[in-house]
């Protein structure tokens, strides 16, 4: 070893005898142990943090989804869906009639009195859904006498 590496070694041991614990451990040693604690205490924090802000985001009321109807339709290849608020003054029927496509209404306001070829006829209220089948002939679709309007959605 040169001269000026010895020196510098001596002065090290020097250095590092002053920082040394009762234990025997290194001044360095444990000054890198406490800032690694310090460290992963802040980790663990932020993380915790993280977990609460996420589950208090997710803690919003559920949506909640009900079924209103569900009709099984030929497959068949759909390029357009029309949508329309349709509304019966009191006693308008629409008479005898066909649909391309299967149609489905939502009764708004009022009553519909509604009937496909070879099935009973059905008083559908507010609330209520019906299903018309593809190039099926529907026998009724008019509005009740009753109330002073008669609205349905429909779906096509």
């Amino acid at each position: 070893m040169n001269k000026q590496t010895s020196h510098c070694h001596a002065r090290f041991r020097r250095i590092s005898s002053r920082h040394q614990s009762p234990l025997g451990f290194h001044y360095h040693a444990i000054k890198l142990f406490l800032f690694m604690k310090e460290r992963m205490i802040f980790a663990t924090s932020i993380l915790l943090l993280t977990a609460f802000l996420a589950v208090n985001g997710s803690a919003q009321e559920k949506i909640e989804r009900k079924e209103l109807f569900k009709a099984n339709i030929e497959a068949q290849t759909i390029s357009t869906v029309d949508v329309r608020e349709i509304v019966f003054k009191p006693g308008q029927h629409t008479g005898l009639h066909r649909h391309p496509c299967p149609v489905i209404s939502y009764i708004v306001e009022g009553t519909i009195l509604f009937q496909v070829k070879g099935q009973g006829l059905q008083t559908l209220h507010a609330g209520e859904i019906c299903y018309e089948p593809a190039n099926t002939i529907i026998e009724r679709f008019d509005a009740s006498d009753e109330g002073p309007r008669n609205s349905f959605l429909t779906i096509c």
